[in-house]
Parts: C-alpha cells; sequence; structure tokens
C-alpha cells in the first residue's frame, strides 16, 4: 500500500513497525443487573478479546442497601404492581446472592464466547470504594455510566461520578445500547497522555475497519508540526486517518466536534481537564467514551 490521501483529508502512513507495548493487559469490568453494566461487559470483553488481556469481573454487595434493609421504617415497592413490602436484611441478601449469580453468569458467557481468560470476584463494601480499589490493580476500568435507575435515567450514576473524579486508571464509560464502532477519534497536542490516547485509539481503529480520526489541538506547537507527529508515529499502521483542527478544548467545542466527526469509538485524554467538564463531555455524548489517564 502507497502512502497517500483521499479527498484531500484521509491520510494512509506505512513504513516499518516499531515495537509498542500492549495497550491493556488487565481490564476490569464493575457488574450489576443494568443494561448499562450488560453495555460495560460487552465492550470490556471485545478489547480484552482484541488486546489479549485478562477480563476480571466485580460484583459489589452494596452495605449501604443491607443497612437501609435492617432499618425498621424502609419499605420496597413492588413496582409497577404498587404492593408495598417491608424491606428486610435476609430478603436483601438473598436478592443480592441472586444478583451476583446472574452477572457471574454473564461473565462466563462473555468470556467463553471469546476465548479470552479472567476471574470474577463478589465483595461486600461501599460500591465506589470497592470499586475504586479493584481497579487499581487494572490498566482499564470499564463500567457503565448510569446503574440501575427506577423510573427516570439519571445523567450519571453516583459509582460512574466518583470515578470521573477519583480513578487513577484510564475508564471506558458505556450506556445501554452502545457499542463500540468505526471511527475512533482522539484528541492528539503532541503531550505523552495524548500519545497514550494515539495509542489506544488507533490500535481499537485497526481492529475494526482502519478508521481513526485525529483531532489536533495545538497547545504549544503547530498543527503542522502534530499532523507530522501523529503521521510519524502511526507510521506502521495501515489506517485512515482524518485530522480535524481545533483552537480550544472547551466541552462545547470538544463535543460539537466528536459529533460532527460521527464518532463510534471516543479515546479523550483527561489533559488537565476539570471534573465538571469531564462530566459535561459525559452526559452528552452517546458513543463509548474512554477516558485515558
Amino acid at each position: 500500500m502507497e502512502q497517500g490521501t483521499i479527498d484531500g483529508d484521509w491520510l494512509i502512513p506505512v513504513d516499518e513497525p516499531e515495537e509498542e507495548a500492549p495497550v491493556f493487559r488487565e481490564i476490569l469490568v464493575a457488574l450489576d443487573t443494568s443494561s448499562d453494566s450488560a453495555a460495560a461487559l460487552k465492550a470490556a470483553a471485545d478489547i480484552a478479546m482484541r488486546m489479549g488481556a485478562n477480563l476480571r469481573g466485580l460484583y459489589v454487595e452494596d452495605v449501604d442497601l443491607l443497612r437501609l434493609a435492617a432499618s425498621p421504617v424502609a419499605r420496597e415497592i413492588a413496582y409497577p404492581f404498587e404492593r408495598v413490602l417491608q424491606l428486610r436484611p435476609a430478603r436483601m441478601e438473598r436478592q443480592m446472592r441472586a444478583e451476583a449469580t446472574r452477572v457471574r453468569q454473564a461473565w462466563e458467557r462473555a468470556c467463553r464466547q471469546r476465548g479470552i481468560g479472567g476471574s470474577f470476584q463478589v465483595v461486600r463494601g461501599d460500591v465506589a470504594a470497592e470499586v475504586l480499589a479493584a481497579a487499581s490493580e487494572a490498566d482499564l476500568l470499564s463500567i457503565g455510566k448510569v446503574g440501575r435507575p427506577v423510573f427516570q435515567p439519571v445523567s450519571l450514576g453516583s459509582t460512574a461520578l466518583a470515578v470521573v473524579d477519583q480513578a487513577a486508571q484510564s475508564v471506558l464509560f458505556l450506556q445501554q445500547a452502545m457499542y463500540i464502532a468505526p471511527p475512533s477519534v482522539t484528541v492528539y497536542d503532541g503531550s505523552d497522555l495524548s500519545r497514550r490516547s494515539l495509542h489506544i485509539a488507533s490500535s481499537i481503529a485497526e481492529r475494526l475497519g482502519g478508521f481513526l480520526t485525529v483531532i489536533l489541538y495545538p497547545r504549544e506547537r503547530e498543527y503542522s508540526a502534530l499532523r507530522h507527529d501523529v503521521s510519524d508515529r502511526l507510521r506502521e499502521r495501515e489506517l485512515l486517518i482524518r485530522y480535524r483542527e481545533l483552537s480550544s478544548l472547551g466541552p462545547s467545542t470538544l463535543i460539537g466536534a466528536v459529533y460532527t466527526e460521527q464518532t463510534g469509538f471516543f479515546v479523550m485524554p483527561d489533559l488537565s481537564l476539570s471534573s465538571e467538564v469531564i462530566r459535561r463531555v459525559l452526559k452528552t455524548l452517546s458513543c463509548p467514551l474512554l477516558l485515558a489517564r
């Protein structure tokens, strides 16, 4: 294949490959019985299969729910049947054990279908704290955006919010009916973190037809220098690369650029972005988002 352009925007760089470290070796997926969690499991399993990574499943028995069940005034509404039942610790524990069994079976099925290895763990405690503790031993955490809303979906679940604020690892956020698809899109400013994001996005793109969009953000360098740097770093990959220039990294500008590119998978480097900016992007975008850290 020869290097060239398509419609003046797409560039195919090729050259001799250079050795690169695996993108992910250990992936953790935080599981419950929600549709968002199911999407997080599928995406994590697909990435583990493509990257040759292990997939760890985690189910947390929520200690706050157990405490609530022990309260004499706690009641459970059996929606939509409008029955009111008294919450009891024994009943809540049985429900949690049943949920753990269901999510373990889903995790086992995902691993078996893709031929990947890993482990599954059930722990009891504060959900966010246990997820963050387990994630400290992984390269990537995959999690649903919302969790288990009963009536109206919330923008972001409490565990997802805690992960945005506190997780040191890269995090993949999914919600119901989301799946990883081309094109992969990332932001590049020449920093070490944006290089890692480029490595992740290009590795996924290479396994999804080769379509990659790189949003160039000239924090300290010119667009032409950033474009040359990307082309040089990806010279060994057979990719169709589209470049887009961004003059600012505000949430509205970034969201608009991602929407315009009809993004199927967005790798967003955490370039000293505030939690408020990250939350706004997460709430607004309707594609899988991997927050690279």
